[in-house]
């Protein structure tokens, strides 16, 4: 099943393939958040994780807080999850640089 689908899956499969770097928008950790409780029964192993990339919208302080519970839960170090900073961002930026 595709992430954007069931988005679980994407710790589930980061537990399952020890992947160590991902990304997720935050509507997709707002899901994860959401959805946490299909988790309580899985015996996921995120100790792999050493970056848990967000981009393309901003993460509201209490989402990440919430995430982090949960990827510190499943082993997780409690500073996984970045920021992250890309096109998007840049392209905005330029274009209000240029209207000032």
């Amino acid at each position: 099943m595709a992430i954007i689908k069931t988005p679980i899956n994407l710790l589930k499969w980061t537990s399952r393939y020890s992947i160590t770097y991902t990304f997720s928008p935050n509507f997709l950790i707002s899901q994860i958040i959401r959805d946490f409780a299909s988790l309580l029964t899985s015996a996921l192993d995120l100790s792999s994780i050493r970056s848990f990339i967000s981009g393309g919208e901003a993460v509201p302080v209490r989402t990440a807080v919430e995430f982090a519970n949960i990827l510190a839960r499943f082993g997780a170090p409690r500073d996984v999850l970045r920021a992250g900073f890309g096109m998007t961002e840049t392209c905005v930026s330029k274009r209000f640089l240029e209207r000032s």
